[in-house]
């Protein structure tokens, strides 16, 4: 079974930013083959800008995207353990969704809201 993996923009690798569609190149990489302190700056506010999924674990909400569902790669905004904790028990198919959870989102404390970056209609599973 796959373990999930989860990173902030400043633990990716450049193969992580160009499966979001980054261009990456070689003047953008330090002297690792990362991405440099530079390029992470100057491209992670534009992860969050187009309505990214988000999770929200004891009523602190930060963004995430997929880096690729398959492999269970993930990118968070910043490394929360509850937020992470909820998204391990989102994958391992817990919580459960309710008829109408645009309501439901508001006065929750604890749920994941995805859409896996494509259209305008969230998955919301409530904890």
């Amino acid at each position: 079974m796959i373990q999930p993996k989860f990173y902030t923009p400043w633990d990716m690798s450049a193969a992580h930013w160009r499966r979001l569609g980054y261009q990456v190149r070689r003047s953008d990489l330090n002297e690792h083959g990362r991405p440099s302190d530079d390029f992470v700056e100057r491209n992670q506010h534009s992860l969050w800008e187009s309505d990214p999924d988000q999770v929200r674990a004891n009523g602190y909400q930060i963004p995430f995207r997929c880096i690729d569902l398959e492999k269970k790669q993930f990118v968070l905004s910043e490394e929360d353990t509850d937020c992470i904790d909820l998204l391990k028990r989102w994958l391992n198919h817990e919580g459960y969704s309710p008829m109408f959870p645009r309501e439901q989102w508001e006065k929750c404390n604890n749920a994941v809201a995805y859409r896996g970056g494509v259209g305008y209609v969230y998955s919301i599973t409530i904890f």
